[in-house]
């Protein structure tokens, strides 16, 4: 290969490393709003809130929105993983709740997909019925390390669902 075209490969080479290195995307944690499936007349439920990898996160902030007339949010729950980080949640306007954790020791979490806090919520009476739905948005999370630097995230949104109850015979 003559030397130009070497080069060319390379400089190639190198512009795609560097985008997929600052794009942030490629390596990026998923942080997920739990779903499921509820009967009519359950009234309380708990959706884990997880991420695709815990290891180096020491706090998040998480913005959600959901339809008040049909869930309401009622309190955000620690899991062991994050029974050491201090937790506040703000439900002062109707369809948000913006929570926030935080170990103070800055300890970071090990390693490993799983839960990093439970959302306890409650179904609005009359607010859903049989085959109806409603979706709890995750429209801001930011993941941050021991340095307060912000971890690559992308968020899914939950769902709930809700089924008439079968009856026994």
């Amino acid at each position: 290969m003559n030397p130009v075209a070497t080069r060319c490969v390379r400089t190639a080479v190198l512009s795609v490393v560097l985008l997929l290195l600052c794009s942030g995307s490629v390596w990026a944690v998923v942080f997920s709003v739990g779903s499921t499936t509820a009967v009519t007349d359950q009234r309380d439920t708990v959706l884990p809130l997880s991420v695709s990898e815990r290891e180096g996160i020491v706090g998040f902030a998480v913005f959600l929105r959901y339809d008040p007339r049909l869930i309401e949010v009622v309190d955000v729950i620690p899991v062991d993983a994050t029974e050491e980080f201090s937790f506040s949640m703000n439900l002062s306007r109707p369809g948000t709740a913006k929570l926030t954790a935080l170990n103070l020791d800055l300890n970071v979490l090990p390693s490993g997909a799983g839960p990093i806090a439970e959302l306890e919520i409650s179904i609005a009476a009359g607010g859903l019925s049989a085959g109806g739905s409603a979706t709890i948005s995750a429209t801001l999370v930011e993941l941050y390390d021991a340095n307060a630097v912000k971890i690559p995230v992308s968020p899914v949104d939950g769902k709930i669902e809700i089924v008439r109850r079968s009856r026994e015979r």
